[in-house]
């Protein structure tokens, strides 16, 4: 061999690609749980929260503007109690009033309590206070075992309850929120019982109300939602604590027209209060509701065939539409679509079609049904000449059938005399 060449090497070299793949995708994989660990929201500037889990969305609309963990699992402590008032004032709204009598077991459940005792008799509207202001288990007991008979029992009608407002990721086995392996819920579910309840003026009410003076107490209760007194147009919900869940918070709050609802899980007694703050803080400085229409306002007035005065109609619900404050996205437009064309005789309260809020582009927002405001009769010549027409046309189809009877009564009395002939000529043959 010529000592210029150099020897041929037929042992393949070593092939480092795979191991470099791999290495990499471990990355990739790395950096990808990064993101799915970011919280999602709108704007670039999401709020810091410190809770385990948290949501935030806009009541009008329900649209989710930051959420964090929210379809995780968690204890909701006495947030529970939420879904408690709701069963009791959307399934028992004629129940306010009953005597309620206290048995040995509410007096005596542990947690916090309203100093009731066992036979004492409370009407059950004051019972729904101690509830939601004062966070009594006792009173929850109360109330469960009045109307349904048992807590289980009333456990049962919280998760029907739950099941049909779309909450189908929580499961609640008492109306205090007391931990137990089976009670949960999520960040997500919490927000949307609450989102229902908010929409009952009479929990509204309740859970806006800071302070009640109970007629079995000395002096008044005030409510544990802290964040009542502490942030700026606060008008509920409500708040827990257990050493199993931590610090949880359903909070809302109104500035003009938005309405923000945000849920806190698995907080932190030194932020959790900050945690809501910061989280209606970022829905109401990035984002605001444009109210289309209010319910019962007059959306348009218009002419309708055989009426003498024209019609005016009305939203049946509240319209909103809920757009960034940096004018990325465009303000909705009105639309009145009609079902048919209007035609006497209406009647007030009768749908007739829908408003749509509908983006510039024709994409519709959302929509409400539109009703009659009054009765619009037909005039009277209209009235009688659409009564005899219509008695005309009666008469006509009376008529109509007698003939055909007739016709066919002679058709059938014809066939009968021929046959009856022929049957004569074959008797003479």
């Amino acid at each position: 061999m010529s000592a210029g060449i150099p020897p041929i090497c037929t042992a393949r070299p070593k092939v480092r690609r795979p191991r470099l793949l791999v290495r990499w995708g471990f990355v990739l994989l790395w950096l990808l749980s990064l993101l799915a660990a970011i919280p999602t929201a709108w704007a670039a500037d999401a709020p810091a929260v410190a809770a385990r889990a948290a949501i935030l969305l806009d009541v009008a609309t329900g649209t989710v503007l930051y959420a964090k963990e929210a379809d995780v699992r968690l204890e909701p402590a006495s947030t529970t109690k939420i879904l408690t008032a709701l069963v009791v004032l959307e399934d028992f709204p004629g129940s306010l009033q009953d005597m309620v009598t206290v048995s040995p077991r509410a007096a005596s459940v542990e947690g916090t309590r309203a100093g009731l005792a066992p036979g004492q008799q409370v009407r059950l509207q004051e019972l729904l206070y101690a509830l939601m202001l004062g966070s009594a288990n006792d009173a929850a007991v109360a109330i469960a075992e009045h109307l349904a008979g048992s807590v289980p029992a009333f456990a049962e009608r919280m998760n029907q309850k739950a099941a049909q407002i779309g909450a189908r990721d929580s499961h609640f086995v008492n109306p205090s929120g007391l931990p137990d392996p089976q009670h949960y819920t999520t960040a997500r579910d919490l927000a949307r019982i609450a989102r229902h309840a908010l929409s009952l003026p009479a929990f509204s009410r309740l859970v806006a109300t800071k302070s009640m003076k109970l007629s079995w107490l000395p002096d008044p209760i005030y409510n544990h939602n802290r964040l009542l007194f502490a942030y700026q147009g606060a008008d509920g919900v409500k708040n827990g604590y257990t050493t199993s869940a931590g610090y949880t918070l359903v909070g809302s709050a109104t500035r003009g027209d938005t309405r923000l609802l945000g849920v806190v899980l698995g907080g932190q007694r030194t932020s959790f209060i900050r945690d809501m703050s910061r989280l209606l803080d970022y829905g109401f400085q990035h984002f605001q509701t444009v109210r289309v229409a209010r319910q019962g306002g007059q959306v348009a007035v218009l002419p309708a065939a055989g009426a003498r005065a024209p019609v005016a109609l009305l939203a049946t619900r509240d319209l909103a539409v809920l757009v960034p404050r940096d004018g990325s996205q465009p303000w909705p437009q009105a639309r009145l679509v009609l079902t048919r064309p209007l035609r006497a005789p209406l009647e007030a309260g009768q749908v007739v079609g829908t408003l749509e809020a509908a983006r510039p582009d024709g994409t519709v927002l959302a929509s409400v049904p539109v009703a009659v405001a009054e009765d619009r009769p037909l005039p009277l010549a209209a009235a009688i000449w659409q009564t005899g027409r219509g008695l005309a046309v009666r008469v006509l189809q009376v008529g109509l059938v007698v003939g055909l009877i007739r016709l066919l009564w002679r058709e059938r009395e014809r066939r009968r005399r021929r046959l009856a002939r022929l049957q004569r000529r074959e008797e003479r043959w």
